[in-house]
């Protein structure tokens, strides 16, 4: 299926979140919160009413960024649980039903005391996250059609690598209509089979088609529905402009593919009321002092998480922060740690000592240390689901010895572990005996992404401002927030520019080079988010509703 999750982070940790399925747990419904403001009294200040319905780690850390970074404003919450997030995108509005009439009742033009926004008075407005459909809001509760909203979009759904392979999450019978339909192909319409195949063959090769016209179908779903918020949508934000360019790309595509003409404005009409305003990053988690290095190391003794010493000696270690699913391509991934090892044992200590002797004393860094290091070891602290992609399978198979930590952790310790490996590559970087400087340390420490999708890569950016040296493609948001010099050239598909899932070997040779090469962490070249700069953006368009 083509529908991605919320835009990753990691804000509550990289922690599992519960898959949607038949075997979920039942949902919890929907949970309404006030929250005070720095003038308790209310008067002179207006009140926002905030609806987030797949309320993930990034959609709670970015709500709570706005609800910090502007006190001046009342704020309230409507949200829903993080799973069944195909249905979230259509049916929130369903689920909050009962909640928006228990707090807009239907014969009154006010909201009931103890329960309403403003005390007694509707909001004055409406923020609501792209897991929301508000054309569908202001359907359910026609009294909520002159409220103004302000549709924050994490992610489109327009812009997702289609995976064959992905593996479908809601299971039972599809429901799509409408002409953006993908059809199933009938037994008369199906091209005859002339091949010998067996039985077995071709049942799988019907189960493929079948399984690409249902993703196909539940895409197409979710693209009406977003277009339909949109279009409802007073003003929209998108947290970056690639996710804002894609996103218009996708939608020109969308109404092309209609059977019948469409409004030719409707493009022009939705960018014209866009901004593009990022999700802030807690800079201050990683930029003000922390937790001695020994302290971190006994609470991560006591929580019963100690990290496995893969390596006696210094060696590179990579951290790949997304969750396991394939938008972020572990395929690249596994190519990558196998370009890793031949590299390694390709460079013997022989063959070290000569191709230094050919490149000079400006060789690559690590030809001259791997002669006394262990090579390299993975970190993959990304969500993990129910279903796990074959190639991350595979790699811990394959690498299992490679594997420094393996499976998430809990926020805190998440903080701690990016500060410290982050304080051991500033260290690296200053001369021994210079300013505490401990010269060459016991690890480098590198951060790396190898993702189809990605509208703004907040886990990448939180663990570059902890200190790791990040190696992204360039792609997708990461050139607006990473300097050259961090990214690594990768083919892209022609229509979308999403980069390719399979890469050529020559992109994986320069990014194990990369990987083997590390330069110090270019922090100062990253692009402010901290949310000192942001919520002046976020404060402008607020109150360009409320005028």
């Amino acid at each position: 299926m083509s529908m991605g999750r919320d835009e990753e982070f990691s804000t509550s940790g990289p922690g599992t979140v519960p898959d949607s399925g038949p075997d979920s747990p039942q949902d919890s419904g929907p949970d309404y919160n006030r929250y005070g403001s720095g003038n308790e009294t209310g008067e002179g200040t207006h009140s926002i009413l905030l609806l987030s319905g797949y309320h993930s780690d990034s959609q709670a850390s970015w709500a709570r960024s706005l609800m910090e970074g502007l006190p001046e404003f009342r704020w309230y919450a409507l949200t829903l649980p993080p799973r069944y997030f195909s249905f979230r995108l259509k049916g929130s509005a369903l689920s909050w039903r009962n909640k928006l009439r228990e707090i807009f009742p239907r014969n009154s033009m006010h909201l009931e005391d103890g329960v309403s926004p403003g005390d007694g008075g509707p909001p004055d407005m409406i923020i609501a996250t792209s897991s929301v459909d508000v054309s569908a809001i202001r359907a359910v509760l026609p009294r909520l059609r002159n409220i103004p909203v302000l549709q924050y979009v994490h992610e489109n759904q327009f812009a997702y690598p289609l995976q064959n392979k992905r593996p479908m999450r809601n299971k039972g019978p599809l429901r799509s209509s409408g002409p953006w339909q993908s059809t199933e192909l009938s037994p008369a319409s199906r091209p005859s089979d002339t091949s010998r195949q067996s039985d077995t063959s071709r049942q799988s090769g019907k189960g493929r088609q079948r399984h690409q016209a249902e993703s196909r179908a539940l895409e197409r779903d979710a693209q009406a529905s977003q277009l339909y918020s949109l279009l409802s949508a007073d003003r929209i934000a998108f947290n970056s402009a690639w996710n804002r360019d894609s996103c218009l790309a996708g939608i020109s595509s969308f109404l092309d593919a209609l059977p019948e003409k469409t409004d030719p404005e409707i493009c022009r009409d939705i960018a014209e009321k866009s901004a593009v305003i990022p999700v802030a990053v807690e800079v201050s988690l990683f930029s003000s002092p922390q937790l001695s290095i020994s302290r971190q190391k006994t609470r991560s003794a006591r929580a019963g998480r100690e990290e496995r010493q893969v390596h006696e000696h210094p060696h590179i270690h990579i951290v790949w922060p997304h969750r396991w699913e394939y938008d972020k391509n572990p395929g690249l991934l596994l190519e990558i740690c196998r370009g890793l090892e031949r590299r390694l044992a390709t460079l013997g200590p022989r063959q070290k000592h000569a191709k230094q002797q050919e490149q000079g004393p400006h060789g690559l860094q690590s030809d001259r240390e791997d002669e006394k290091n262990g090579g390299w070891s993975i970190s993959l602290l990304g969500r993990k689901f129910r279903s796990v992609p074959g190639e991350l399978e595979q790699l811990r198979l394959e690498f299992a010895h490679r594997i420094r930590v393996g499976e998430p952790l809990p926020r805190e310790e998440y903080v701690e572990k990016l500060t410290e490996w982050g304080a051991e590559n500033r260290r690296s970087a200053v001369p021994a005996g210079e300013y505490g400087g401990e010269g060459q340390t016991s690890c480098r420490h590198l951060v790396l992404s190898t993702a189809r999708h990605e509208f703004q890569g907040l886990s990448m950016l939180e663990a570059a401002y902890a200190g790791l040296t990040p190696v992204v493609p360039d792609a997708l948001s990461y050139p607006e927030y990473f300097p050259r010099d961090c990214r690594y050239p990768v083919e892209k598909e022609d229509s979308t520019a999403i980069p390719k899932e399979h890469q050529p070997d020559h992109v994986i040779e320069e990014i194990v080079r990369r990987l083997l090469s590390p330069r110090p962490s270019p922090r100062e070249g990253i692009r402010d988010l901290s949310p000192g700069t942001l919520m002046p953006g976020y404060e402008s368009e607020i109150r360009r509703l409320l005028s």
